[in-house]
């Protein structure tokens, strides 16, 4: 079985994320808030507070997601809320067989960053957990804060400790999602051939490139247009399908129905 099949296998785990997501500093915000409403943030309390009104925001908010992309050992999936059509937050939650579970979250101010957090679950470490935040001003980081246990519970007892802002480029992440949720550039991926595991068929996706992205997407039920993909996938290897696939309980994706790209 290919390495990036046992990947989407095991990416069900990403949903361990969703239950990992640290609780906020308490800061009482006023339900229902207008995300848009301030105009200058200036400080970590009224950052903290913003970011605590998008996250309320979150249920009401259009939801739109990625496929599933493997890359090497990474799976990774993107999530990008809306309002009014504005984007205010993106979310990779990502899994890698040799570094653990990741969740990052960048969170916009009228377009620009405004606060990044990253939660992650080490599969190699003592410190297993570890938070980190920074804090923007004008698009441009003006504070990096840590902190890291072996347990969950000893990560909400440690204290932050400030540390020197590393070089994600946030600009460049933020296009790579806008590539990755409408499939451009490197997402743009073709038909690559259908694998078979014991207990699953998949789809696969992938671009032209050597180590490229990679997509898989789960057959559960055949129609006609499968059945002809499965009994000529030589023929139609290299082109661009238009599919359209949901998300499980597990984050799998979930072919529903598909015809061959226009594009």
């Amino acid at each position: 079985m290919s390495l990036y099949i046992k990947n989407i296998i095991i990416a069900s785990g990403i949903a361990i994320l969703s239950t990992f997501i640290i609780s906020w500093e308490k800061i009482s915000t006023r339900s229902g808030a207008d995300i848009s409403s301030q105009s200058l943030l200036i400080n970590k309390a009224e950052i903290n507070r913003y970011a605590t009104q998008l996250n309320l925001q979150i249920p009401s908010s259009k939801k739109m997601q990625s496929m599933m992309y493997t890359i090497g050992d990474y799976s990774f999936q993107i999530t990008q809320y809306t309002h009014n059509g504005i984007p205010f937050l993106y979310i990779e939650n990502g899994h890698s067989t040799t570094k653990g579970e990741t969740e990052k979250r960048y969170y916009l101010h009228h377009k620009k960053m405004i606060y990044f957090v990253e939660n992650s679950i080490a599969s190699y470490s003592n410190a297993s957990f570890q938070l980190t935040r920074t804090y923007f001003k004008n698009n441009l980081p003006f504070i990096t804060e840590q902190k890291s246990g072996s347990t969950l519970r000893a990560l909400h007892q440690n204290t932050f400790i400030k540390v020197e802002s590393n070089t994600i480029h946030h600009a460049t992440d933020l296009a790579r999602f806008e590539d990755a949720l409408y499939r451009r550039n490197k997402f743009d991926l073709a038909f690559e051939g259908i694998t078979a595991c014991p207990n699953a068929k998949y789809l696969i996706f992938a671009n032209d490139e050597i180590n490229g992205y990679r997509a898989p997407v789960k057959i559960e039920g055949e129609d006609e247009f499968i059945r002809e993909l499965t009994s000529n996938p030589l023929r139609y290897q290299g082109e661009k399908l238009d599919i359209d696939w949901r998300a499980n309980a597990d984050n799998e994706l979930i072919y529903s129905k598909g015809k061959l790209s226009k594009n």
